[in-house]
């Protein structure tokens, strides 16, 4: 788990093999894993805005990199200062909370289960767990948007765009997202969601 090669669902108790052992071995019983291409998912005109395009999962409290591709490494961040995407790698610890790609993922679950991560997290959230409702409210307009929009890990100075993706053969959802600094990006995030979701359809409807 803390290398993203096992994924642990805490309502079945069950684990499931991540897309990162779908690349290593023969099927793993995850049928669709090996469509979900971040080259393939991700259009070019919009990796050409782009940073780095993620994809991630939760792990009950918190969201994990399962894959990351970065157009290009930046300097080391100096220390106290903002979170540089490009030290973020596979098996990296994604907040639940405060996150696009978390957001995202909420957007994708029932009630029930916004209810129960909150509990997980509660220790995070501080106060802001005993207002459940506050935040089914943030994850309402996310789900009528579509998309969530922000930070794409906790880190404000990259706009990050992130979409769950249909539930695998086990049930697992993975969450798409991409980040860029170009004021573009922003502008176009309605157009980067339409083609990103255009895509997406295309590979998954694909013969494997």
């Amino acid at each position: 788990m803390d290398s993203a090669y096992l994924i642990f669902d805490p309502r079945s108790k069950r684990y499931f093999p991540s897309i990162r052992v779908a690349k290593l071995s023969a099927p793993t019983g995850t049928a669709d894993a090996h469509r979900i291409s971040l080259e393939k998912l991700v259009p070019a005109a919009e990796w050409a805005l782009s940073d780095v395009i993620v994809l991630s999962t939760s792990q009950g409290s918190f969201m994990q990199v399962i894959d990351i591709r970065h157009k290009r490494r930046r300097r080391p961040r100096t220390s106290g200062g903002p979170i540089d995407l490009g030290r973020v790698s596979n098996g990296a610890r994604v907040p639940m909370f405060g996150s696009c790609t978390g957001a995202a993922w909420l957007a994708s679950q029932d009630d029930d289960v916004i209810y129960h991560t909150i509990q997980l997290c509660r220790r995070e959230l501080g106060h802001q767990a005993q207002d459940p409702e506050r935040i089914l409210s943030f994850v309402e307009r996310v789900r009528e948007q579509g998309y969530a929009f922000g930070g794409l890990i906790s880190d404000e100075s990259t706009r990050g765009i992130a979409f769950a993706l249909p539930p695998s053969s086990g049930g697992i959802v993975f969450v798409l997202g991409i980040a860029g600094r170009s004021p573009e990006f922003e502008r176009q995030k309605d157009q980067i969601v339409r083609n990103l979701k255009d895509s997406v359809a295309r590979q998954l409807t694909q013969a494997p």
